[in-house]
């Protein structure tokens, strides 16, 4: 029996995300966004973001209201400079809480610099991020930016980073790719119901995620934890989080893990996880721990061509 492809819904999703203006029809939306509360001080609130629209507006501020499908779900703001050396500055950019995890951020990210390179006005943009703020950093670096050594005495605690707009685009393994690799399934089933079983795979289902699925998750956030002592993990660009971060973060949304160059996609409403592109040594640990949970690792029969 045929799970939903995770890749097909990801690609779907992502394909969706685009760039708006603010308007009087979207701007008290907008204003309501909000993220994690560990993670406001890195950042103005919305409505802050709209009112420095308006205070660099001689800058010729932006701000750009980020949508997946007719969905808001995060806001950015791009000004000039306008002492020398004159480039772009990226001010804020935000996804809001419920809508992180799902590599929007990354896709609006990668929108924004591609409209700054059509628009051609400077060769470079820059962003200041707190120098504790390692999801953000990860982010940008994974989009060519980098350190660029200046130091703002007027924030000694963040990073200046830089972005060529006019060089070579990085190269990198992103989470589109890894979902069109080969996978296997983390599951508490030992291997796939056929199409046509006689079973009732869809009303157990149902019953497992209404009545255990607390349960079942947590043999999934303790087979990540025990993965951990092995081997270093990458969640939200954090390098080895705290087990308490690993534990709140897989409950409550959608997390793409990277262990080196693979992945395992948890969703805090499933029953299985899903491991992508395993090195042989990756994907036999993941078995041993599995096992030691009370669960199974398979391989889909039919992957189709990706």
């Amino acid at each position: 029996m045929q799970r939903p492809s995770v890749y097909e819904r990801y690609k779907e999703e992502i394909s969706m995300i685009r760039l708006t203006d603010i308007t009087e029809e979207n701007w008290l939306e907008v204003a309501s966004l909000s993220v994690r509360e560990d993670q406001e001080r890195f950042l103005a609130p919305a409505a802050g973001i709209i009112a420095r629209g308006y205070v660099y507006r001689d800058c010729n501020a932006r701000v750009i209201v980020i949508e997946n499908d007719d969905t808001i779900v995060g806001v950015a703001l791009v000004r000039e400079f306008t002492d020398e050396p004159l480039g772009y500055d990226l001010q804020q950019f935000m996804i809001d809480r419920r809508y992180q995890g799902r590599g929007y951020g990354s896709e609006a990210l990668r929108l924004i610099l591609d409209e700054l390179r059509a628009e051609g006005h400077f060769d470079h943009v820059e962003v200041c991020v707190k120098k504790d703020d390692a999801k953000a950093i990860r982010l940008y670096e994974k989009h060519g930016f980098t350190d660029s050594g200046y130091i703002d005495e007027d924030a000694p605690d963040s990073l200046n980073m830089i972005c060529w707009l006019k060089g070579d685009v990085p190269e990198m393994k992103t989470i589109e790719e890894l979902l069109g690799r080969p996978y296997w399934i983390i599951d508490i089933l030992p291997k796939q119901v056929p199409e046509g079983s006689p079973g009732k795979y869809f009303t157990v289902e149902d019953y497992l995620l209404r009545e255990h699925l607390k349960e079942i998750k947590n043999k999934h956030i303790s087979l990540i934890l025990k993965l951990n002592c092995y081997m270093d993990i990458t969640i939200d660009g954090e390098k080895d989080p705290s087990p308490e971060k690993i534990r709140d973060i897989m409950s409550e949304q959608y997390v793409y893990i990277m262990v080196g160059d693979s992945m395992i996609l948890s969703e805090p409403d499933d029953t299985h996880m899903t491991l992508f592109d395993p090195t042989e040594d990756l994907l036999s640990l993941v078995r041993q721990l599995s096992a030691a949970e009370g669960l199974f690792v398979w391989k889909p029969e039919d992957q189709g061509e990706k």
